[in-house]
């Protein structure tokens, strides 16, 4: 914890003190203060009211879903460009050609690409997220245990990423996010 926590917890504490002893009104100030340190965080909600599609996230769905997750019942994607081992290697391949980023885990890939910003190209945004959904359908397509906890979820995907304890909103995941919810939708549609 913070330093400012531990002040804030001792000033809480404290008032509590006076107000027992004293018999006085507890203050609307510190009842605002009190509210804003111990409200829920926008994580707290993942799994309960949304599915966090983050390699952070707190359910199983949602970190298998995530680009760095691959589930244990398949052990590569394949693609147009050929073969990949996480999804992450592929949206970092389509603007650098970098041939290490097949074989890379998602974390390495990311890793890589926040290292060498200077080596990719832009690529139109239509053809990237066509290749990104046929990876993505691919992934899902292919993985009968990623199906089974598909069709079971009845929770919309979101996605942001947590730095430092606190949930970060990302726009520029928002076609992912969409794609998801879309094959969740097909997925609870087919007959069986």
């Amino acid at each position: 914890m913070d330093s400012l926590t531990y002040i804030h917890r001792g000033v809480i504490s404290l008032y509590k003190e006076i107000v027992l002893r004293t018999r006085r009104k507890w203050p609307k100030w510190l009842t605002l203060l009190y509210m804003k340190r111990n409200r829920p965080k926008r994580q707290d909600y993942d799994g309960v009211t949304e599915i966090n599609c983050s390699s952070r996230g707190r359910t199983e769905l949602g970190c298998l879903l995530s680009t760095f997750g691959m589930p244990d019942d398949l052990q590569y994607i394949r693609t147009p460009h050929g073969l990949f081992r996480t999804v992450e290697g592929y949206w970092h391949y389509l603007g650098s050609q970098y041939e290490r980023l097949r074989i890379m885990t998602g974390y390495n890939a990311h890793q890589w690409a926040q290292a060498n910003p200077n080596q990719f190209t832009r690529i139109p945004i239509e053809k990237f997220n066509y290749y990104i959904e046929q990876a993505v359908r691919y992934k899902i397509d292919h993985s009968a245990y990623l199906q089974h906890l598909l069709s079971v979820n009845d929770l919309p995907f979101v996605y942001y990423h947590i730095s430092k304890g606190v949930a970060a909103e990302s726009y520029g995941y928002n076609f992912f996010i969409e794609l998801l919810n879309k094959i969740s939708v097909e997925l609870k549609t087919q007959p069986i």
